[in-house]
């Protein structure tokens, strides 16, 4: 009976309930209401908050995300992983002073929790303040030695600072402690593309399918290293496996990123250029204006036979 359950399995069933209540059509109202009692029932939810705020974030809605978070804490519901993530709406709508006071908050009250130095060390790379960042990281691995996250946004900082080889070895090392780690598979992997796309070396992408394969056999389910497949297949000019893929990831319930552009690509790639002009301006919804959607939408409109329809990049 719900009634014995601990707050943690009541909330977790809470979850359960939206997100068979997000893969119905007409049950949005009731999933966000079973994902809020969720919250409400255990702080902790990361799976909870993440589905709450990624509705309203992935779909570029950022003020709503601030919102629909922030009425939770201000009514007494805490836990780092709720300040984080309003901070992270903080950050996307360019209020980084409520963001660094929502995290100097946070790790004051939850100063065992690597996370909320993890997103601390990402707004001081926001500003370019490397020093910052990393120590911000690195005491994230002091609090929670398995914690990759803190590994991986280490890498990135190397790779933001023209280190990208040192990244890669970085995470190699990682691997060689925690062979088991997917993230790290996924990470790596994505180093990798970057090589590839520094380079304009094939060889790179498909080191990084390869890697990506291994981060699914470490862990089928995935979907950040299923995702991160398909746009390797993509860089390989294997646009059928891909679209496959990310047909199934846009309609997954733990995947709340717009897909749209990668479809489009996968779609004008296969030559359904009616397909990939709507996912094009699909995309153009959450990413307005964004020059690289608009080329890819001007190409298929000509690729259509319809080039007055182009927009200007």
């Amino acid at each position: 009976p719900e009634a014995r359950l601990t707050a943690a399995d009541r909330s977790r069933a809470l979850v359960v309930k939206a997100r068979l209540a997000l893969a119905a059509d007409d049950q949005t109202d009731a999933a966000v209401k079973h994902l809020e009692d969720a919250i409400k029932a255990w702080p902790e939810n990361l799976a909870a908050i993440e589905l709450l705020s990624e509705r309203h974030m992935g779909a570029g809605d950022f003020d709503k995300a601030l919102e629909q978070l922030g009425n939770l804490q201000a009514a007494g519901v805490k836990s780092a992983e709720l300040s984080i993530r309003i901070a992270d709406a903080a950050r996307a709508l360019g209020r980084n002073e409520r963001a660094a006071k929502t995290l100097d908050e946070a790790a004051d009250a939850f100063p065992d929790k690597p996370a909320v130095q993890a997103a601390i060390g990402d707004l001081a790379m926001e500003k370019k303040d490397y020093d910052t960042a990393r120590a911000a990281y690195e005491k994230a691995l002091t609090l929670d030695p398995g914690y990759q996250d803190a590994r991986l946004r280490i890498a990135d900082l190397l790779v933001r600072k023209a280190k990208v080889r040192e990244a890669i070895e970085y995470i190699e090392e990682g691997i060689r402690k925690n062979p088991s780690s997917a993230a790290l598979l996924v990470g790596l992997g994505r180093m990798q593309i970057r090589l590839g796309e520094a380079g304009r070396q094939r060889k790179y992408y498909a080191q990084a399918e390869a890697t990506f394969r291994e981060a699914l056999k470490v862990d089928p389910t995935s979907q950040g290293a299923r995702l991160a497949l398909a746009r390797a297949q993509l860089r390989l000019e294997q646009p059928k496996p891909a679209l496959k893929l990310l047909e199934e990831l846009a309609v997954h319930p733990d995947v709340q990123e717009d897909l749209s552009y990668d479809l489009a690509q996968a779609r004008a790639a296969l030559g359904d250029y009616e397909g990939a002009v709507a996912d094009y301006e699909q995309a153009l919804t959450v990413r307005k204006d964004d020059p690289e959607i608009l080329v890819g939408l001007a190409e298929a409109f000509i690729a259509k036979g319809e080039p007055a329809k182009a927009r200007q990049p």
